[in-house]
């Protein structure tokens, strides 16, 4: 739609927009509203109301993506000594116009150092880790694929890094961190190779990492 107009309660509320090929106009009125508090705007199309004030509700395109059973998430948890590092080797989707929209968060009882490299080239992938729906009832599953522990020939750009926790290197004295990368990273399609490193700064580190993203396909 390419506007929306709201008036007060006692007047009918304009909703203006045209269908995709510019030939058709929408319109409602506040008295097309259904049982279930829906604005009734064209036959195969609904708006849903909020109780009290009529205001139109809206999630975000983020949670529509879980909704849209395209949501999924890789989470592991395991144990780290001094400048021993976990590597999670991730392929993004092999179809050239599908894209991941990546998040990293990770949690640790110490410090650790952590890096996102891209185009990295490795002998062999490692381990496959499973990776998980957010809609636990859809049938979809990631092109997104995840590994641990690649075989490493080069490393590639290093596109960020940043520190977890404090404490004193490899000294007892330490303090647990938590992080989540608030800016999404859009890998490139069709393959392309990241690296996301995890080197402790301290002996007996718990670690936990959450890899969450969603996939669409380009218009």
């Amino acid at each position: 739609m390419t506007d929306i107009e709201y008036k007060n309660r006692a007047k009918p509320v304009k909703i203006v927009g045209a269908s995709e090929d510019g030939t058709e106009s929408l319109f409602a009125d506040v008295e097309n509203i259904d049982s279930k508090r829906r604005l009734l705007v064209a036959a195969a199309l609904s708006l849903s109301l909020d109780d009290i004030t009529s205001a139109l509700l809206v999630i975000d395109y983020e949670h529509h993506e879980v909704h849209e059973g395209s949501a999924y998430f890789q989470n592991d948890f395991f144990g780290l000594q001094n400048n021993i590092n976990a590597d999670f080797l991730i392929i993004s989707p092999t179809t050239a116009d599908k894209f991941a929209h990546m998040l990293f968060n990770i949690t640790t009882t110490a410090e650790v150092h952590c890096e996102i490299y891209e185009d990295v080239v490795v002998s062999a992938n490692g381990t496959a880790r499973n990776v998980f729906n957010r809609h636990r009832g859809s049938a979809k599953t990631a092109e997104t694929l995840i590994y641990r522990d690649p075989t490493i020939t080069s490393l590639g750009t290093k596109l960020q890094e940043f520190q977890v926790g404090a404490g004193l290197n490899g000294q007892s004295s330490h303090g647990a961190g938590s992080s989540l990368l608030r800016s999404e990273i859009l890998l490139k399609p069709s393959g392309a190779k990241y690296l996301f490193r995890i080197t402790s700064a301290q002996n007996g580190n718990d670690v936990s990492t959450l890899i969450d993203w969603y996939e669409h396909t380009d218009l």
